[in-house]
């Protein structure tokens, strides 16, 4: 339903809801509530609708018990999000696209140059013949200026054809094919791969240690690469250079630094956690440590002691 919005190919594919019901993407009930809807509110897309009902159903396998857990079930919902978000960024670049002022604007540009280019870049010969002044136009073949027309032409093509990938022209995006493809891998995953694999047995590598590299084929061994170095690979520091040097360790001592010259740093930690009179109490002692630490530094800097 966004790539019918979105897209002309898509569009001509399945121009009503109608068609979704025939190809088999909708059900009776659910063209029901969607037509219900449109008809009470019809400005709006509504292909959010089925993404809702999607999550709906997660809610409801989460309360009967089908869903692990709530993660499972929340992962389930992050990715319904996400795929909406997806949808709606595509909405998005349909809606607001660039403006065509700017489009006009460019288009008159190059070719209103070109134009004035044919006339404006020829080189021009006066001669003097008898009392009359005749113009020789030069007959040369303007080579810049025809490379000037390839190349802004080009780039002129190239932006109109990128103003909607999702159109009907050759470098645009193959739609209705991504529509064909993504339908049968999902059927795909559900009805036919459905906690479905294949035997386990040992592989080849089972007993061994894994090789250095897998096999090459005589054409793949000629263009064989080298596994990439860092950008620090060809640094090499000489042993002379690179001789540890010793760090002189601090003269200032832990006790000095929160104000305990001459006594050890004592901290009485409750022998029960949950009573709150001794967490007061020690919590009372640290902050009674740490502002005499702070106050003793302070003293020492102002009288100079």
């Amino acid at each position: 339903m966004v790539l019918t919005n979105i897209s002309p190919r898509v569009k001509k594919r399945f121009p009503t809801i109608e068609h979704l019901v025939e190809a088999g993407l909708l059900n009776e009930n659910e063209h029901t509530i969607m037509s219900h809807l449109n008809q009470k509110f019809p400005r709006h897309s509504k292909h959010w609708l089925p993404i809702v009902w999607a999550a709906s159903i997660v809610t409801r396998a989460r309360k009967e018990g089908r869903c692990r857990d709530d993660f499972a079930s929340k992962t389930i919902i992050d990715e319904l999000n996400k795929f909406r978000g997806q949808c709606g960024l595509l909405i998005s670049y349909d809606t607001i696209s660039v403006p065509l002022v700017y489009t006009q604007v460019v288009t008159l540009a190059v070719y209103s140059y070109f134009l004035t280019s044919v006339m404006g870049q020829q080189w021009v010969e006066t001669k003097e013949l008898g009392e009359g002044v005749v113009n020789k136009i030069d007959q040369y073949f303007p080579i810049f200026t025809t490379l000037q027309f390839f190349f802004y032409m080009g780039w002129l093509k190239v932006a109109e054809s990128l103003i909607n990938p999702f159109g009907e022209d050759d470098d645009d995006f193959e739609v209705n094919w991504m529509v064909d493809r993504n339908l049968q891998v999902s059927y795909l995953i559900v009805d036919e791969m459905h906690h479905e694999h294949p035997e386990l047995l040992k592989d080849q590598y089972w007993d061994e240690i894994f090789p250095t590299e897998l096999p090459h084929t005589v054409a793949s061994a000629e263009i064989r690469e080298e596994p990439p170095q860092p950008s620090t690979a060809d640094i090499v520091v000489k042993k002379r250079e690179a001789e540890v040097i010793p760090v002189v360790p601090t003269a200032v001592r832990i006790d000095e630094m929160v104000g305990k010259q001459n006594q050890a740093v004592d901290y009485n930690f409750p022998a029960n956690p949950n009573d709150d009179e001794v967490s007061k109490r020690v919590r009372l002692t640290r902050f009674f440590h740490l502002i005499t630490g702070r106050l003793s530094v302070l003293s020492k800097h102002t009288l100079g002691g």
